[in-house]
């Protein structure tokens, strides 16, 4: 059940915090500037974490691409050939530069085929 929070900050702005509890699962929580978003956003998650979608997606929009690929780097790509390193380390990085800060959560088929 989700439970929603008025705060007024010191220089007046209105932000609402909407609180999402389920039993057996860790709580969640988002703030927004209207309240019609933070009802929106709290459907959604009680839905995802009911149909058990939504912890991976809540870890996709902590982490960025370029974390990914600083992570494979560190755990795969050393046990490849040195040939391959090479390659890759290429494709890497060009993959780095074009959509590297983006959240995993906003990859999708058409940012890669842009």
């Amino acid at each position: 059940m989700a439970v929603f929070d008025k705060n007024v900050t010191e220089s007046g702005k209105i932000t609402h915090r909407a609180r999402v509890r389920l039993k057996g699962h860790p709580p969640l929580s988002k703030t927004f500037d209207r309240l019609s978003d933070a009802r929106r956003w709290a459907h959604k998650t009680e839905t995802e974490i009911r149909s058990g979608r939504a912890f991976s997606r809540f870890e996709a929009e902590k982490h960025t691409i370029a974390e990914l690929i600083d992570r494979y780097l560190v755990d795969v790509s050393h046990k490849k050939s040195p040939a391959m390193q090479k390659i890759g380390l290429v494709h890497l990085h060009w993959w780095l530069k074009k959509i590297g800060a983006y959240f995993l959560s906003d990859l999708s088929t058409a940012m890669i085929i842009e």
